[in-house]
């Protein structure tokens, strides 16, 4: 009677542990499937990373009746998730107790699409929001209006281009020293305050 193949250095037959690579069509691994080997894995580690895949793929019905599914703590979203309120508005990215905080996309019903940095359940920091009818801001935002250095981009491709020395945008309002530029490249300067453009006091020019 031939005696049975012996499996090579570090690995067993019957679903043991997988330890180095097998020699090319040694018979006692055909058909075999290495499994991973956690001999060397916390088991404390292990368990928390199952926690939270499992909690990541949980559903929940939040008390403003909106739908959520992602990491939570303490009852409230934190870490990431998605959450689809009853309106048709959702946002897909970082939570911290209960808030947008963090990197993360929201979209609304009719095309509205915001991109970029939140903090307070609120857009600030840098980010790009772009309308269904092809116009887009992309750059500072506080307190979710656009609020500092921005650009603004019509569809036709000229450009509402905030001076980069003055105040820009305050509360969603051009507000300093403004420069138009449409598309044919054509340039045009301005003074703006609270969304106005204004006259220069002293020779009643622009």
């Amino acid at each position: 009677m031939s005696s049975s193949p012996v499996p090579p250095a570090g690995y067993q037959a019957q679903g043991y542990q997988n330890m180095g690579q097998p020699p090319a069509g040694h018979p006692i691994l055909q058909g075999y499937q290495p499994q991973p080997n956690f001999a060397n894995v916390d088991p404390a580690a292990l368990l928390a990373a199952a926690q939270l895949l499992q909690q990541a793929q949980q559903s929940h019905i939040l008390p403003d009746g909106s739908r959520y599914v992602g990491q939570m703590e303490n009852g409230v979203p934190h870490g990431r998730g998605r959450k689809d309120w009853p309106d048709g508005i959702n946002y897909d990215g970082m939570w911290s107790n209960g808030m947008r905080s963090g990197i993360g996309i929201q979209r609304w019903p009719k095309g509205v699409i915001y991109t970029g940095d939140w903090a307070n359940d609120q857009r600030n920091g840098k980010g790009t929001m772009t309308w269904p009818e092809g116009n887009e801001y992309s750059g500072d935002w506080a307190n979710d209006m656009f609020n500092g250095h921005g650009k603004y981009t019509y569809k036709d491709g000229s450009v509402l281009h905030g001076g980069y020395w003055e105040g820009d945008w305050v509360n969603d309002k051009k507000h300093g020293r403004m420069a138009f530029v449409n598309r044919y490249n054509e340039r045009r300067e301005g003074n703006f305050r609270d969304g106005k453009e204004i006259r220069c006091e002293c020779c009643n020019i622009l």
